[in-house]
Parts: C-alpha cells; structure tokens; sequence
C-alpha cells in the first residue's frame, strides 16, 4: 500500500448514540478488539447475523469530528478505495457497534477475539454481553 499502512486487521468497539443524529461515542468503559485478523470491513459486514444493519452516514466522536485525522488518515480523507469504516445496529435491541479498519501495528495493541461464525458475533466484541443483558433485562 502506498501510504505505508498495513491495513488490514478489523476492529470492533461497543458505542451507543451521541446527542446528534447519527453520531455514535464510545459506550462506558468499552474497549475495542481485533475480531478480524485480514480484509476490511465489508469482510467483516458480510459475514454478520442478519439481526445487525449498518446505520448509513454515521460517524463517531473523536473520530470524524478531529480535523487532524480527517484530513491525513487515508482511512478519512478518501485515499482508500474500500470500506474502512462502519456503524452497526442490532434491530432488536438498539445495541451499537463501530467496526474499524486498523493498522496491524496498533492491532498489537488489543485483545483478538475472532468472529468466526455468524452466531458468535456478539462474544466478539468487548461489553457487549453486559449491553445485550442489561437491554433486554436478563441481569434482572
């Protein structure tokens, strides 16, 4: 790749809807997990339960809002031709997930949990169990 990035590595972080339309920030206490070791995101979007959609047009704090990362990340600024980043929403729950192409080098610096399979999707990412029971009442 030119820009000298090896991306390749997907990320998933747990966030939840800003106070903007179609803004999402990272929920409390999340942290994200490589849950895909080669491809990008469409990769990753293909392989999902039908129970999760993309929210078209969202972007996330920290991220699209930081003018620095917007103009220089290829990932940002338009240099990469193929999808490198997307929100996700469970239909049933309203739980929200970002799904992030990223550096194999900043991919050392996380936990991997592969998605494998389509029904182990939300084992992958990390709180996300807590966020599913506490949704639908089953830590009552």
């Amino acid at each position: 790749m030119d820009n000298g990035l090896l991306l390749f590595p997907v990320a998933a972080l747990h966030v939840e809807a800003a106070d903007e339309p179609l803004w999402f920030r990272r929920a409390l206490n999340s942290h994200a997990a490589v849950i895909s070791d080669f491809g990008d995101v469409t990769d990753v979007l293909e392989r999902l339960p039908e129970s999760w959609c993309v929210v078209p047009d969202a972007q996330l704090e920290g991220l699209h809002d930081d003018e620095d990362i917007t103009s220089a990340d290829p990932r940002f600024n338009g240099e990469l031709p193929r999808h490198h980043f997307a929100v996700i929403r469970h239909t049933d729950r309203r739980i929200n997930v970002a799904l992030l192409l990223i550096n194999a080098a900043e991919a050392v610096l996380l936990p991997t949990r592969l998605f494998g399979s389509r029904n182990q999707f939300e084992a992958c990412v990390p709180g996300l169990e807590q966020a599913l029971c506490k949704e639908t009442g089953w830590d009552d």
